[in-house]
């Protein structure tokens, strides 16, 4: 349920969680009880996991500009697979799962 921001004349602001169907309404102050009107603020990415915040970032900055790799290119290759055999040719694996998506045809 999403999380939005009411502000209070007396106490400032605070944060209601309720449905989208009622995201227009006024909210009850919790400490006076009168309606509120809704705030509209920038989002809370902070609360996402470091990892996807460094992704999102980085497919930002990759938007507008994005790195050609070179010969002399500073970062690293990303670690081999797990699943390679002894010549380093990664192995080929089937799945053994029921297939609900197939037709099959007998």
């Amino acid at each position: 349920m999403p999380i939005y921001d009411y502000e209070c004349a007396e106490h400032g602001t605070f944060e209601l969680a309720r449905p989208m169907s009622q995201s227009g309404d006024a909210g009850i102050c919790p400490d006076c009880g009168s309606k509120s009107n809704r705030v509209i603020t920038a989002p809370r990415l902070r609360t996402l996991g470091p990892l996807t915040r460094m992704s999102m970032e980085r497919n930002e900055k990759s938007r507008h500009s994005p790195h050609v790799c070179t010969s002399g290119c500073s970062h690293k290759a990303a670690p081999a697979a797990q699943n390679t055999d002894r010549s380093g040719k990664p192995k080929l694996i089937s799945y053994r799962g029921p297939r609900p998506w197939v037709v099959e045809h007998k």
